[in-house]
């Protein structure tokens, strides 16, 4: 008899325990994204195609002085440009392990140009959340991941914390 109350004790106080959901984790895709600038160099005018390129690093300089930059160049014109511009961005101050010269490889680009700089960054794309939702039996149900995504979206860059 006493076993028949503890087992009974036990089914009603089993029945009344919250259902405890499994935690959610959030699907996150990290996908390059390559910032590129292509010059010509028309009539030698190599004072204006610096000056575009300073343009861009003014631009993108959050990422040109954080992320691997590579200068590629198609021409003698281009060679010399590239070799210099380099040189500069080493006065700047930009760390020469982060930085790549190197001759277009045929096939690889259609259409043709002197110089060319390209920034590439890695971004994190994570899925938009919806609020919690209470169903028929007023549980909360969730339907998002509010809090994974915005952890996920503060570690992508902690040395950045403020960008955009």
């Amino acid at each position: 008899m006493k076993q028949f109350i503890v087992g009974i004790f036990l089914f009603v106080t089993s029945g009344c325990a919250d259902l405890v959901e499994e935690r959610q984790g959030t699907a996150i895709e990290v996908v390059p994204v390559t910032y590129s600038l292509q010059l010509n160099i028309k009539n030698n005018d190599v004072k204006a195609a610096k000056q575009k390129l300073d343009d861009f690093v003014e631009q993108h300089w959050s990422m040109v002085s954080n992320q691997p930059v590579t200068l590629t160049w198609n021409s003698k014109k281009g060679q010399k440009l590239s070799k210099d511009y380099l040189q500069y961005l080493i006065s700047l101050g930009l760390d020469r392990e982060k930085l790549s010269l190197g001759k277009q490889q045929y096939g690889t680009d259609e259409r043709a140009f002197d110089i060319k700089i390209d920034v590439m960054k890695h971004s994190a794309i994570v899925p938009l959340c919806d609020y919690y939702r209470l169903d028929q039996s007023a549980q909360k149900r969730s339907e998002g991941c509010f809090a994974e995504t915005n952890r996920w979206i503060s570690m992508t860059n902690p040395e950045k914390p403020l960008e955009e």
